[in-house]
């Protein structure tokens, strides 16, 4: 009663009713509990009757009260806190027993005995896992078996990204890969783990452009013809004698490095749609990257290529993947190969055993349905994997005349308008949005003019075996 009282009065113009309430107040304050009378009515009211001093400093230690209640984040000092429980804990996930479920027994009992943060626990076991990876079915099992939180563990792993991004060692190919795990399993979700990776969209993009008009720049520079004549002979000659390869150091990125793992425990479906958020060929750029999915579609072609084009040992080794199924028929080849196939793109080139057979898969496929190759889907999807990335690829590799004459052995029978649609997207638009493509036809350019300027009569077979040698761009 009192509390309304209080803001009644205190709201009514006529002083009197005001200063009627006070008396009041002053009069029953000693009948009543002072802490009841401090959390019901106002401050200028209590500091009126004498139950407080100052109302402002009143106010002041009221909210630093409530601010260090419910708001301050409290400190541990972990020097002394008791360490037993971690050390006992440590010593079970050493040596851990053969079935999941008595392991998290004890690490509850561990919990509630020593009063351990759950969360802590958590950490430590995705720790212990890192470290023991060819134990990943038995921690698969016994993270499963952990009391759920809301995106607990997502989160845990979201912060040792977060933190290992920038220290100077970079992110340790372990937690990548015990990520990459907990995605396939379907523990965490991808989406929510890509939030909290490095570097931003924004960054990846910045970067792409920038080798972009790097290689603008250097192609640039390599087909303007130079006018200074102190300019030596010795240093053109060193600049065209061989062709140089523009890899740079790649720059740590963890959301390539997490999508090398998905490929490489056996989960493209997932990697794809992380590929697909990231600029193009941000994947195969990385040395790793394209190494991981060559050996993704040489396994998954392995027998198939074996029963139908070849059973010999090929120089490069198969990698088997597990759990990851192989392609049994041309349909298999069209969902399981060729979208891994235009994720490489161009760089392809860099694989020149697993090209030669593909090249190979496709004269076949073409040979068998050249009656109908107009009329048949895989057919069309031949046709845009020879745009996107046999062409490409092939402006890349050192002259080879069998990559020539394979791709010629299918192409032939594409329809006369689809091969001129094809070279032209080749000479017009592939060179213009690959950097390393941009490069290539440059100093391919560049190191013709340089041959063909010392061309003579006397020396036309030394010189033109130097010419074969190089990858010539076509149509040029």
């Amino acid at each position: 009663m009192f509390a309304v009282l209080d803001i009644e009065s205190s709201t009514k113009e006529d002083v009197k009713d005001r200063e009627i309430f006070i008396k009041v107040l002053e009069s029953v304050t000693k009948h009543i509990k002072h802490d009841i009378l401090k959390e019901r009515l106002e401050y200028d009211t209590l500091e009126r009757v004498k139950l407080i001093s100052n109302s402002k400093q009143f106010n002041t230690k009221y909210v630093r009260t409530r601010t260090k209640l419910f708001y301050k984040q409290q400190k541990f000092n972990l020097l002394r806190e008791e360490n037993e429980g971690y050390n006992k804990l440590i010593t079970e996930l050493a040596n851990p027993p053969s079935d999941p479920q008595t392991m998290i027994d004890h690490l509850l009992k561990l919990i509630g005995r020593f009063d351990l943060d759950p969360n802590r626990v958590l950490d430590i076991v995705l720790e212990t896992w890192q470290n023991y990876l060819e134990k990943s079915d038995f921690f698969l099992q016994l993270v499963k078996l952990f009391p759920k939180q809301d995106d607990a563990l997502c989160r845990m792993l979201g912060y040792s990204f977060a933190f290992y991004e920038k220290e100077p060692g970079g992110t340790p190919e372990s937690l990548f890969k015990v990520g990459a795990l907990l995605i396939k399993r379907g523990i965490i979700d991808l989406h929510v783990l890509y939030s909290h990776l490095g570097p931003s969209y924004e960054e990846m993009k910045a970067e792409y452009n920038k080798r972009l008009s790097d290689a603008r720049e250097k192609a640039k520079s390599l087909t303007t013809v130079s006018l200074n004549k102190d300019e030596t002979e010795e240093n053109s000659d060193a600049k065209s004698s061989k062709k140089t390869e523009t890899e740079t150091a790649v720059p740590e990125n963890q959301k390539v490095s997490l999508c090398i793992a998905l490929i490489g425990s056996g989960c493209w479906l997932e990697a794809d749609d992380l590929i697909q958020l990231i600029p193009p060929y941000s994947v195969p750029h990385n040395p790793k990257g394209r190494e991981v999915i060559f050996d993704l579609i040489s396994w998954r072609i392995h027998e198939f290529y074996k029963s139908h084009v070849s059973a010999a040992v090929t120089v490069r080794p198969v990698k088997e993947i597990k759990n990851d199924p192989q392609v049994s028929s041309w349909e298999d080849l069209s969902e399981m190969v060729l979208t891994p196939l235009f994720r490489l793109g161009p760089y392809l080139s860099y694989c020149p055993v697993l090209f030669t057979k593909i090249l190979r898969l496709f004269n076949l496929f073409i040979k068998e349905n050249k009656a109908d190759i107009c009329n048949h889907s895989l057919a069309g999807q031949i046709m845009t994997m020879t745009s996107d990335v046999i062409l490409p690829s092939l402006s890349m590799m050192n002259f080879n005349y069998n990559f020539t004459a394979l791709i010629w052995e299918y192409m032939q029978h594409f329809p006369y308008h689809i091969r001129y649609r094809l070279y032209a997207k080749w000479k017009n638009v592939s060179y213009a949005k690959n950097p390393l493509l941009m490069v290539t036809k440059a100093e391919t350019i560049h190191t013709s003019r340089y041959i063909l300027k010392r061309l003579t009569k006397e020396n036309v077979k030394p010189f033109g075996r130097q010419i074969a040698e190089w990858p010539i761009v076509t149509l040029r």
